[in-house]
């Protein structure tokens, strides 16, 4: 196929999406990737499709009451609620799919890692969401855009936190805020001052009651060790 039909296949899927017609645009893009298997930004169509379809999906078809399984018309319903969870199911693999693929193509890129951020977070899937933002840090570190780096660190320090990743949360709020060299001194709040996040006083707090919380687990484990 002409790079000029699969140019205007991708404006045609863009279009699609920018009108909200969800399905015919991840339908379009996935025409494109199958013609051309290495076009960035017909993966990156073909997530934002999948997201916007699993966002929908749930909420067309809203859950039953138990009480109402037995009138025929609702158990329908039900069994019709039931597919749709797992069409979402589908999208989001599809979606994190199309992702990944963009994110091979182009590692240096940060739009693929930052839909995968959003997309965890729909899901609730706090674990999964820590590997797309460290890799956010690393690359906006790299291509030295400190303050945007910074922001995603306080972000994986937040989400290790809520994982109870104390040693995770330390190192990342620590970094913020201790000395370190090459590159990375320069994700120091004193180096690289940035009013957007949590005052330096308000991180060394957090990083001394962080260390209060380890010291506890670490004698409550040699107490019944003993």
């Amino acid at each position: 196929m002409s790079a000029t039909l699969l140019k205007q296949m991708l404006v045609d899927a863009a279009a699609l999406l920018k009108a909200e017609r969800y399905q015919e645009a991840q339908d379009a893009a996935r025409r494109v990737t199958q013609f051309d298997p290495n076009n960035f930004q017909a993966f990156m169509c073909v997530g934002l499709a999948s997201f916007h379809l699993q966002q929908v999906g749930l909420y067309d078809y809203p859950l039953l009451e138990q009480t109402h399984m037995t009138n025929f018309y609702f158990y329908c319903n039900y069994l019709e609620t039931i597919i749709a969870g797992t069409m979402v199911l589908l999208q989001w693999g599809d979606c994190e799919e199309a992702y990944r693929r963009a994110s091979d193509l182009k590692p240096e890129m940060p739009a693929p890692w930052k839909h995968l951020v959003d997309l965890f977070e729909a899901k609730h899937d706090l674990r999964n969401k820590l590997e797309p933002m460290e890799k956010l840090v690393a690359i906006n570190l790299r291509s030295k855009k400190f303050k945007r780096c910074q922001k995603w660190v306080a972000e994986v320090a937040t989400t290790a936190l809520e994982l109870k990743m104390l040693p995770k949360a330390f190192d990342a709020w620590y970094s913020l805020v201790g000395k370190q060299t090459g590159a990375s001194g320069q994700l120091s709040m004193e180096e690289t001052p940035n009013e957007e996040l949590p005052s330096v006083l308000t991180i060394w707090l957090d990083l001394v009651d962080l260390l209060q919380v380890r010291y506890c687990s670490y004698c409550v484990l040699l107490t019944r060790q003993a």
